[in-house]
């Protein structure tokens, strides 16, 4: 993304791709650019989920559908850390920083995926919209 607030729009998909509790489909890479003058290469930076958005399930850990108009029901979206090997879902409850980048040439990339996930069975026809706070942080 570039500026502080960016949007990432997930693909259609059929609800049937999300026909039982726990199944994801429809993964939308995005990624969280740093640099700048205050930011020299080598410096280290991450990002951290914030545990008080209002989106964020105590429960799952995921971020809960808050769509107002037509909403699917049993659908969340999860975060994907991409710049861990097995691509791992980050539990938005712990409240920890994701894997570092490196500044080089001005520039550090932290890449991410959103996707979808049924929770609580199958999940139905309808919009999904959710959100998060993030800070970039410096480990």
């Amino acid at each position: 993304g570039s500026g502080a607030n960016f949007p990432v729009v997930l693909d259609t998909i059929q609800n049937t791709a999300l026909s039982a509790e726990g199944e994801s489909a429809g993964a939308k890479p995005f990624a969280i650019y740093v640099g700048g003058q205050h930011c020299p290469d080598g410096t280290n930076v991450a990002v951290l989920y914030e545990i008080g958005s209002p989106a964020i399930s105590p429960t799952t850990g995921n971020l809960r559908n808050r769509a107002t108009s037509s909403p699917a029901s049993n659908v969340e979206v999860q975060i994907i850390d991409r710049a861990l090997a097995n691509d791992a879902v980050i539990d938005l409850r712990k409240g920890q920083s994701t894997t570092a980048a490196q500044v080089t040439s001005g520039l550090a990339t932290l890449p991410f995926a959103a996707r979808y996930v049924a929770v609580g069975g199958a999940a139905s026809p309808g919009k999904v919209e959710t959100s998060v706070q993030y800070s970039v942080t410096f480990p």
